[in-house]
This record gives structure tokens, sequence and C-alpha cells, in this order.
């Protein structure tokens, strides 16, 4: 694993980006979902639509570092959703068992370990 250069390690401190195409992430929630790439960045609010919208967001920041704005140009959303879809993300993940096992299986699929997802509750 190494620093993506250009994130300050302050962001988030002991925490070191992985190196991914982010695009990856959005395919494998996607595959999860049975959703195509086109209705995930779709412009809608339907929660079956919405919630793996939110989970790409949130791991896209987790794993990647990727700035907040550049998550949220690509989904069509400002800066601020991409902050709400993080903290309703780790609040789910943490109450939900459901929602929990979801992302294990896509954090499985994408090769994290799931402890990545866990140092932040």
């Amino acid at each position: 694993m190494k620093n993506i250069s250009g994130v300050s390690p302050y962001s988030f401190p002991g925490i070191v980006f992985i190196e991914m195409n982010p695009y990856r992430i959005d395919e494998i929630v996607c595959n999860a979902y049975g959703l195509t790439l086109e209705l995930l960045r779709a412009r809608t609010r339907k929660r079956v639509i919405a919630e793996p919208r939110a989970i790409c967001m949130a791991l896209r920041s987790i794993i990647t570092g990727e700035s907040l704005s550049k998550i949220g140009k690509y989904f069509m959303k400002d800066h601020a959703t991409v902050i709400h879809a993080r903290r309703m993300f780790l609040v789910h993940y943490e109450v939900e068992p459901d929602y929990r096992e979801k992302v294990q299986g896509i954090l499985k699929a994408l090769n994290i370990s799931v402890d990545r997802i866990e140092r932040y509750l």
C-alpha cells in the first residue's frame, strides 16, 4: 500500500490509502446491487439507487482518499453530500447487520480487509 500523492496524511491520521481505480469500486457495488453505472450516477433519490451510491461515495473516500469534491462531481452531487454519505455509511454499517454483510461482501470482492472500515467506528 502506498500513500497517494496529493492527499494530505492529516485528512485521515494513521490511514494509508490504497492505490485503486475508483471505478472498480463502482463496478463491484453495481454488481452487488444489480445496478448499472448509469443508474448509480442518475439524479434520483430512490433508496434502491441512493444506498449503493452512498456506499460508493464512502468507500471511494475511505479506501482511495479521493477528494470529496471529485467524488461529488462524478456523481453530480456536491462535497457535502459525500460527507453525509460517509457519515450515514458508518452509522448503517454499525447498526444494520444486513447492510454490514453487504458491505463486507463488497470489501471481500475488492480484496480489502474489513478492519479498514471498522477503524472508523
